[in-house]
């Protein structure tokens, strides 16, 4: 277990920020989006009934996925792989080791299933791009999980006995990535050293 950061607790407690080595995909949990990943090494979207095999190109799949799942927000999936790997929707400047991995999608029955609906103040554009945001946020969590950037905690009393710990909080900072939710803040000694 790396410990990425350790603070003293004002009742001789320590608490440990560490890496979670064994994290579960975001990909199995309720989502908005079907992430369709291809890839020669890695495995990391939804299971999807086709295979990039069954499109001559990017812009081939794309229509194929608008004309049988009739989308209501699509976008790329660009993969960045060098030293470690990193996802997003928008690409990377670098031409060798970067380019398209496949598209995350929403349809009318992901909303359906979801609960999520137009507001009565919203366009339809402005409704596309709230969804978009949904995907993107979504990728972002995967980006998380496939570069290594999801954390737990431990507290250990003044013996070393593990006391508590929690695993699963993805993204780096403690302060937003919910650890800090699950621990007595008060009892940090000085929560600006996170």
């Amino acid at each position: 277990m790396e410990v990425i950061k350790s603070l003293d607790l004002k009742d001789g407690s320590v608490l440990e920020i560490c890496h979670d080595s064994n994290p579960e995909s975001p990909r199995e949990w309720d989502n908005l989006g079907v992430m369709a990943v291809f890839h020669n090494r890695y495995d990391f979207g939804d299971k999807v009934e086709f295979t990039s095999n069954d499109f001559g190109s990017w812009d081939e799949m794309e229509a194929g996925i608008k004309k049988r799942y009739k989308p209501i927000a699509i976008l790329p999936i660009y993969m960045y792989d060098h030293s470690g790997i990193t996802i997003n929707t928008t690409g990377y400047s670098c031409q060798f080791d970067s380019g398209q991995i496949g598209f995350i999608f929403t349809t009318q029955k992901k909303l359906d299933e979801m609960g999520l609906t137009i507001n009565n103040d919203e366009s339809w554009p402005e409704f596309v791009q709230r969804m978009e945001k949904y995907l993107v946020g979504e990728v972002e969590t995967m980006d998380q999980y496939v570069s290594g950037e999801v954390y737990g905690f431990v507290i250990k009393d003044q013996y070393g006995n593990q006391t508590d710990s929690c695993w699963g909080f993805y993204g780096d900072d403690p302060k937003v990535n919910g650890i800090l939710d699950h621990v007595d803040q008060d009892n940090i000694k000085n929560l600006d050293d996170l």
